[in-house]
């Protein structure tokens, strides 16, 4: 089975999907524009947040993994420990700097991987590049990516602040532009997935990640499951 990220993932675009068939419902397959604004834009709104919150949950998934090995401090990647470094040598109690022996660098290193997680807002590749340099040492996210969807992604994301800002004063989401969009998220979290599992093993030597196996819908696993 893929990751637990990936599965959270499907659980979140089935309400996407909803919101998709209610708009083909109600325009009846037929194109140009019909009022349905507020149903492709929920959908925006929606699949955006499955995107983030995938990219959030796999970043924290993936340390966990490496957490569960025998990993020593001085193996993580330089960019890691640097980074670590300069958050505690900011922070201003004297005696934070003893955290980080024997195994406290482990806690501090996921804590600050939640933290930061949790702070991120705008999911487009300059902000996830940098999360995923910090946390897993990973130079350029994107190469996860498929090589043509960044632009795509990063558009993407910026309508979805748009509709944040200006709900119904937004640009009109085209109904085949959703659709698109459905696709790129699904194909790159898929791609993501398999990527991250690869380098886990290669760079951290996990052992055990998840099976690199995927399907586009939750009710397909559901099916197996039931075999």
């Amino acid at each position: 089975m893929p990751s637990k990220s990936y599965f959270d993932f499907l659980e979140l675009l089935q309400d996407v999907e909803q919101l998709r068939n209610t708009h083909y419902d109600y325009s009846k397959g037929k194109s140009g524009r019909k009022k349905l604004g507020f149903l492709t834009r929920s959908s925006i709104v929606m699949l955006c947040a499955a995107w983030e919150r995938y990219c959030e949950n796999i970043l924290l998934e993936c340390v966990d993994k490496v957490l569960t090995t025998d990993i020593e401090a001085k193996a993580l990647p330089s960019y890691i420990k640097e980074y670590i470094g300069t958050k505690v040598r900011e922070n201003k109690n004297i005696i934070y700097p003893i955290e980080l022996a024997d195994n406290g660098w482990k806690n501090l290193w996921k804590g600050y991987a939640v933290n930061e997680t949790n702070s991120l807002n705008t999911p487009n590749s300059e902000n996830l590049k940098k999360l995923y340099k910090r946390f897993l040492g990973i130079e350029d996210f994107t190469t996860m990516w498929h090589e043509t969807s960044i632009t795509k992604i990063n558009d993407f994301i910026k309508i979805r602040g748009e509709i944040a800002h200006n709900g119904s004063k937004a640009q009109y989401v085209r109904f085949n532009s959703l659709l698109s969009s459905i696709e790129i998220i699904t194909e790159n979290a898929i791609q993501i997935d398999y990527s991250l599992s690869q380098y886990l093993k290669n760079k951290y030597l996990v052992a055990n990640t998840w099976e690199e196996n995927y399907y586009r819908k939750l009710s397909s696993y559901k099916k197996i499951s039931k075999l």
